[in-house]
């Protein structure tokens, strides 16, 4: 008798229409993953009569709900429905330009430039700080500015400021004077906790194993967490947290045709770039960022053996980085107690158009500054905490948001 393999094991995972509706036959979605453990628990009572054979009389099992932790190696639209549930808004097309011929393109240093324009509004438009824009149709010198990931750093209504972030050779922002048709366009899709008309998104996940044809299939399910983990060098990792309230057990597969994974390249910490307090910065060794959802189980209810439903806390966002100890601008936000911006932009390689995921927390908050010490260079380990930036808006530089993703695959 064959025994199940974790290499042929396929997580399957679906967004249900309801609570109660479980989503199986066709459809799905295959996750990629290092891991994925998801278990049913259920409370157990032990009887505690006192019989004349002086010997328990056994135990009964009670409420049930399920968990679960998908660990990976972070990609673009791979976790798309994951961020998406999290945040409580589903993604949607990012900002666009228009055709546009007022607008000029210059150079201001390597892979550093601006495009100002002569009339309308990039905040209008809904550009934001930490956007990743892509621009077409421009010609002559400035065709080195068409089809490369282009990352925001700073926004006003007439003048966007950034770089490319694709690595050299060839970087270099090609200077232009206005009067070709150019349009700039976000890169994919993006979301962000909203301030009102939040999702509620339930899924079905399935742990398929093929080689002893067992299915065991968890319905009602959540996402409660996730983990990012940026290493100084290496690959990225994320982690995602479920909960929910069944499972069932079958010897046939429930989802009958899903999609196959995706197949977008691994998202590597040495592409892409990092902003601390407005500034783009070289000297962070390490990001993690940790989302907690608060998601408890109601109930219980009499005549059930599982809660009727899931309550959600407050979005939580927090983590920690370790940078160079390199001057006093960092101790000096945690002493004084001020918020910073934080951005995170991951890119799969080097190249013009490589995908791209982007996290973007418009205000944190610093709660440590930890030294370390040696024969080496001094570190800092700074933890923070995000909250709602509440300064953010349309027709502003920044979302009015906790965090907002951007996801070139969405």
């Amino acid at each position: 008798m064959p025994n199940a393999e974790g290499i042929r094991k396929q997580t399957i995972i679906g967004k249900q229409v309801a609570l109660g509706t479980p989503l199986v036959g066709a459809g799905g979605q295959v996750l990629r993953r290092e891991t994925s453990l998801f278990t049913l628990n259920k409370e157990t009572y032990e009887s505690t009569e006192i019989v004349t054979h002086q010997q328990s009389t056994g135990s009964r099992h009670g409420v049930q709900a399920t968990v679960g932790n998908l660990s990976a190696l972070m990609s673009a639209a791979t976790y798309k429905l994951l961020w998406a549930a999290f945040l409580r808004k589903d993604f949607v097309a990012g900002a666009t330009s228009g055709a546009q011929t007022n607008i000029t393109a210059a150079s201001t240093g390597g892979a550093n430039g601006t495009f100002t324009r002569g009339a309308g509004s990039f905040l209008t438009d809904g550009f934001k700080i930490g956007d990743v824009i892509r621009w077409t149709g421009w010609a002559t010198t400035g065709v080195n500015n068409n089809s490369r990931n282009f990352f925001i750093t700073a926004l006003t209504a007439t003048v966007m400021t950034g770089r490319h972030i694709d690595g050299p050779p060839g970087t270099t922002v090609g200077a232009k004077a206005a009067g070709d048709s150019v349009t700039a366009t976000v890169v994919g899709k993006k979301t962000l906790a909203p301030l009102t008309s939040h999702t509620d998104d339930f899924f079905t996940v399935e742990e398929w194993h093929p080689d002893i044809s067992r299915s065991e299939l968890f319905t009602d399910t959540k996402i409660n967490s996730f983990a990012i983990d940026v290493p100084g060098s290496g690959n990225v990792k994320c982690a995602f947290g479920f909960m929910g309230l069944g499972r069932t057990d079958a010897a046939a597969q429930s989802f009958t045709a899903p999609t196959a994974e995706t197949s977008g390249g691994i998202m590597a910490s040495i592409n892409g770039v990092l902003v601390v307090n407005g500034s783009i910065v070289a000297n962070v060794t390490g990001i993690k960022i940790n989302g907690d959802g608060g998601i408890t189980p109601d109930g219980p209810v009499v005549g059930s053996n599982f809660s009727p439903e899931m309550s959600r806390g407050r979005i939580k966002i927090s983590g920690e980085f370790t940078a160079f100890f390199s001057d006093g601008t960092l101790p000096l936000a945690y002493i004084q107690e001020s918020t910073v911006n934080l951005i995170v932009v991951l890119t799969a390689d080097g190249t013009a158009t490589a995908d791209v995921l982007g996290f973007s927390m418009g205000r944190i908050k610093l709660g440590s500054d930890t030294p370390d010490d040696g024969e080496k260079v001094i570190m800092k380990t700074y933890s923070f905490i995000a909250e709602l930036n509440s300064a953010g808006g349309a027709a502003v530089a920044n979302d009015q948001t906790i965090m907002s993703i951007q996801d070139s695959g969405a």
